[in-house]
């Protein structure tokens, strides 16, 4: 489960970063 966690965190990010970009 906390794998998942990470691994969504870093989805939320990628997608922020893309906007942002």
């Amino acid at each position: 489960k906390k794998a998942s966690l990470l691994s969504f965190q870093l989805f939320c990010k990628a997608s922020l970063v893309s906007l942002v970009g």
